[in-house]
């Protein structure tokens, strides 16, 4: 039986914050019975969901209580904690990134209870770097730098060998992207400004080369290109899934013969798309802009050059309407669905076991037709204490839920719908049968 239940209230719950704001609200504990905790932890996180990794960071935590809570009684408890400045809220195809207020009370011989609550985070500007600060992300200690230095020398000690190899894959691809090219192009000059750019402006580029002697080409063109690149798995099972956020593609010139000795020159304006992501570069997931230039040469080796651009986030209001918008829509749901997904395609037990313990925190809202009490599943999580195991099924999703009811929650009637909060206790791969629990 649950010792006690957490709620967070948040105070202007719809309000969109600006990255670094104090987000203020109050946790709500109701007890069952007399409860000694050892500490309730609040903090405010930001974390990834999607095809990728989860990338996660603590921003800002503080222990509102310790000691003894009495049985039947309420207590309150605000809060003040500082958001992260970066990375803002993003819900994409294959990326989303969510900011929240999470409550834990650390209790003794029991599961510790907890509440997560969601709240949009926008960005007037972007860091340096498009990564998170370090207060929000871990960093390596110089200790473990020491250790990669000191496992690379041995590598290269151990297999020197493979040097000139090296060497002659690096020359190689020298030659046929820079040396060759330029045999026929001479010497090219480009120029991009700006290199940061935020939604609406306008990037401005420059190519021009004197060919060394006539030369035909099919085309000179550039394209700028925004995508989502996100990591998933790790060792023999990484996998790097890439979603195209934009492209446009641009011709300086269609194909042609170009005379030997007389300058080509060509100006070009790109517009950064409304509404565009803005760059993030986290563990192993990112958005990443660029504007490649090529000359298109026939029966020989193109010449391009890519150049990484910085998506600064857009206006605060205008970003902060779209999320508005976005609000309207299930965020909840595409969490789950992506989460889902992520389980369905976890090829081994360590993959799924890093998913589950990714979302072991988290909660979903779900309708159910119950259809049956059931056997406790083989494939679960987390210990699940006293309770009985219900057959559903989620029609929304055709997916087969069994899910587990706690000896304190009311048990749902058979052959009816029942709606509520849900934790992801494991998954059966083999039969596609997902086991949770109903949070209560």
């Amino acid at each position: 039986m649950a010792a006690c239940n957490l709620k967070i209230e948040l105070d202007e719950p719809k309000k969109i914050r600006l990255g670094g704001e104090v987000v203020t609200g109050t946790v709500v504990v109701r007890c069952d019975k007399e409860t000694n905790c050892r500490g309730l932890i609040i903090s405010t996180r930001w974390t990834t969901h999607g095809r990728g990794n989860i990338d996660s960071g603590t921003v800002e935590e503080e222990t509102a209580f310790q000691g003894a809570w009495q049985s039947g009684q309420e207590y309150k408890y605000p809060f003040k904690l500082k958001c992260a400045t970066w990375p803002p809220t993003h819900y994409g195809t294959y990326l989303n990134v969510s900011h929240n207020v999470e409550a834990r009370a650390k209790l003794s011989w029991a599961t510790d209870p907890k509440a997560v609550v969601e709240f949009p985070v926008v960005a007037s500007s972007s860091p340096a770097d498009v990564q998170p600060s370090r207060q929000q992300s871990s960093s390596m200690s110089s200790l473990g730098w020491v250790i990669l230095s000191a496992i690379g020398l041995i590598f290269l000690i151990a297999f020197w060998w493979l040097l000139p190899i090296v060497a002659i894959v690096v020359g190689l691809i020298w030659f046929f992207k820079s040396f060759l090219p330029r045999q026929l192009t001479g010497s090219i000059e480009t120029k991009l400004e700006p290199r940061r750019a935020r939604a609406g402006e306008v990037i401005r580029g420059h190519l021009s080369f004197t060919p060394k002697r006539s030369v035909k080409i099919n085309a000179i063109r550039c394209t700028f290109s925004g995508v989502e690149s996100c990591v998933s798995g790790s060792g023999s099972n990484r996998k790097t899934h890439t979603n195209e956020l934009y492209k446009q593609v641009v011709e300086l010139t269609a194909g042609q013969r170009l005379p030997g000795g007389q300058l080509q020159s060509f100006d070009f304006e790109m517009t950064v798309p409304s509404g565009a992501a803005p760059s993030m570069k986290l563990s192993d997931n990112q958005v990443l802009w660029n504007i490649e230039m090529r000359i298109d040469i026939p029966s020989w080796p193109d010449w391009t050059e890519t150049f990484p651009l910085i998506v600064e986030p857009g206006e605060v209001t205008g970003e902060a309407s779209r999320l508005q918008s976005e609000q309207g829509l299930s965020a909840e749901d595409e969490w789950f669905e992506q989460v889902l997904q992520q389980l369905q395609e976890s090829d081994d037990v360590e993959k799924m076991q890093m998913v589950l313990d990714a979302i072991r925190e988290h909660e979903f809202t779900l309708s159910l037709e119950i259809e049956g009490e059931a056997i406790e599943p083989t494939l679960s999580n987390t210990s699940t204490g006293p309770g009985k195991w219900f057959e559903s099924y989620d029609k929304q999703r055709d997916l087969i839920v069994e899910l587990f009811v706690p000896a304190s929650a009311r048990e749902p009637a058979i052959d009816t719908v029942w709606r509520g909060r849900i934790g992801i206790l494991g998954y059966d791969s083999e039969n596609e049968i997902l086991s949770a629990c109903m949070l209560v």
